[in-house]
């Protein structure tokens, strides 16, 4: 499925941290417009064929979680973006909230700028701490952008330290 070259989450040295991460799976929550979508498209992604790409004609907010039970440790979450014409407004950023709620407000969020095609932003929370085995928390990114907004996310991860 496309959601491969999209989010790879795994141990340091190849342990992965889900099941089948062939498949991850990321609920989006397109909140107004429909400006979000996964899509094989060459020319917005960083590796691979597929990307987490947006653009909406009108002022836009939209949500992409996965939610993952993980085992006590240190870990860290990250990606690439690229974008522009967001707007000074613009608020966009990768989240983590403990437990299922994508709506909650993040425990730990990085924001990223909209800095042009190809340019690509690094936002990363590399101190994640989980106190106990068996701990739900969903990973998120979120864009919210003026009308005409553009970008693409990719090349998710989330591994143990």
């Amino acid at each position: 499925m496309a959601f491969v070259d999209v989010c790879r989450i795994y141990e340091r040295h190849g342990k992965y941290l889900v099941l089948n991460p062939l498949v991850p799976s990321w609920v989006i929550t397109n909140i107004n417009g429909k400006a979000c979508a996964i899509e094989d498209d060459k020319d917005n992604v960083l590796n691979g064929d597929y990307c987490l790409k947006f653009w909406d004609s009108n002022d836009f907010y939209f949500t992409a979680a996965q939610t993952v039970t993980l085992d006590a440790g240190s870990y860290c979450f990250g990606g690439y973006f690229e974008g522009g014409d967001c707007g000074n407004d613009a608020d966009i950023f990768i989240g983590v909230t403990a437990g299922e709620d994508s709506t909650a407000e993040p425990e730990f969020k990085m924001s990223a700028k909209d800095d042009g095609w190809r340019n690509w932003q690094n936002p990363e929370l590399s101190a994640i701490e989980v106190e106990e085995d068996g701990t739900t928390m969903t990973f998120l990114i979120s864009v919210k952008a003026k009308s005409g907004g553009w970008g693409a996310w990719d090349g998710m991860y989330l591994y143990r330290k």
